[in-house]
């Protein structure tokens, strides 16, 4: 079995590049604590994508990050496609405010023997992606699994890596 998983900041500016670089350091150091095969591993501060959460076939400048990965991981990673948020405080920013940050993820689990992914406009639906996860730094730490209704409260360590953390159902 092969995962993909692709991360794009919803707009490029820099807090939104370092957020979709948690993003993609988060799956990246989970997939090197399970001990998975990381077939393909792309991180670049300025790509050119074919493909952005604006819509296919735009090219432009941004981050782009994408893991391949090959083995078995269980459930605990299933094909979705939305965005995740991150509401953080910049500490470049002289006058420290928080923002929120969207990241478009798209998580695919694919046959053994794929080696090359490609999006295609008809996977891309708009006004049907969701907001996936919200990760909150500032001024509490909570991550809310919108698509389980589900939180947990070390946010730190899920952006670690430590995607095995237990959810309690949310109250939002």
């Amino acid at each position: 079995m092969r995962t993909i998983i692709e991360i794009t900041p919803g707009v490029n500016t820099p807090e939104n590049r370092d957020s979709a670089a948690a993003i993609y350091r988060m799956y990246f150091l989970w997939a090197k604590k399970k001990n998975i095969r990381i077939l393909s591993s792309t991180y670049a501060e300025s790509a050119v994508c074919k493909w952005t959460p604006c819509g296919p076939n735009t090219t432009q400048e941004r981050f782009y990050g994408m893991l391949i990965l090959e083995g078995d991981h269980g459930c605990e990673l299933k094909d979705h496609a939305g965005f995740h948020s991150i509401t953080w405080c910049n500490q470049r920013d002289l006058k420290k405010r928080r923002f929120t940050t969207f990241n478009y993820v798209r998580v695919s689990v694919v046959d053994g023997n794929t080696t090359s992914y490609e999006m295609h406009a008809a996977d891309y639906k708009p006004g049907k992606d969701v907001l996936v996860r919200s990760y909150v730094l500032e001024p509490y730490k909570l991550v809310r699994d919108r698509v389980n209704n589900a939180e947990a409260q070390d946010a730190i360590a899920i952006l670690d890596g430590d995607l095995e953390i237990e959810f309690r159902p949310s109250t939002f």
